[in-house]
């Protein structure tokens, strides 16, 4: 059940949020395990933590779980009233994730691209958050 629809019911914001939580767990547990060493003040176990279960291998994992949390996080935005001030923020937000994720770069890799380069605007890993690049084939 959708946990607005069950606040509406009478359940309690605690109780929804524990349930909402729960779930996300199954599909996310690296993340949620995070926030909740967030939570309690456990800083340096939730470093350790991300420490541990990242490196080599990691990614796919990882971007399996942060779909999971970004598709839980839009269906809440999704239930609220379109007039409601809260959804437009969520939509916003999502949106500039959804832009940080083509300006997300590998520059670790190597050197960056000076801005002087012909073309520069369009290279993902330097495309200002404001301005995705055009997607792939165009």
């Amino acid at each position: 059940m959708p946990p607005i629809t069950e606040l509406a019911r009478g359940g309690t914001l605690e109780a929804m949020i524990d349930d909402w939580i729960a779930e996300l767990e199954r599909d996310a547990p690296d993340i949620v395990g995070a926030w909740r060493g967030i939570e309690v003040g456990q800083l340096l176990t939730v470093r350790r933590e991300v420490r541990r279960r990242g490196g080599a291998g990691s990614a796919e994992r990882i971007v399996g779980q942060l779909e999971a949390t970004m598709a839980a996080l839009t269906a809440i935005v999704a239930e609220l009233p379109e007039e409601h001030p809260t959804r437009r923020f969520g939509e916003e937000k999502v949106e500039m994730l959804e832009r940080l994720g083509y300006s997300t770069t590998k520059a670790l890799e190597g050197p960056l691209e000076p801005p002087t380069r012909i073309g520069w605007e369009t290279i993902p890993s330097h495309t200002p958050l404001a301005k995705p690049p055009p997607p792939l084939g165009e």
